[in-house]
């Protein structure tokens, strides 16, 4: 459920056509819930070895949203260099008004 959250957010930032992101999300919904119905078929044959199973899922998981998860930080990081880049142009541009005034 998280990797689905994960992605129909991911396309919504890059999309602007509502009725495809409406026919992506009902898309990975669908997967989704296909995928817990196949799991609940595995999940008895897996009785004793069930946390095992449990801890292959959720290492598959973070790996596949690790991708995802280093590329919202890169966005983060450069977004906020640019912020600080604005801001210090800003000051700059300030320090130099005050420097102009002449003082009485």
């Amino acid at each position: 459920m998280l990797i689905s959250a994960a992605i129909a957010s991911d396309i919504g930032k890059k999309e602007k056509n509502s009725k495809a992101i409406s026919t992506v999300a009902g898309l990975i919904d669908g997967i989704g819930s296909l995928l817990t119905a196949i799991s609940m078929l595995i999940i008895p044959k897996f009785k004793g070895d069930l946390f095992i199973l449990f801890s292959i899922s959720s290492a598959l998981s973070a790996l596949l949203l690790s991708g995802v998860a280093f590329r919202e930080v890169r966005d983060l990081y450069r977004l906020r260099k640019k912020n600080k880049k604005n801001k210090d142009k800003g000051s700059l541009k300030a320090e130099a008004k005050l420097e102009a005034k002449p003082t009485d």
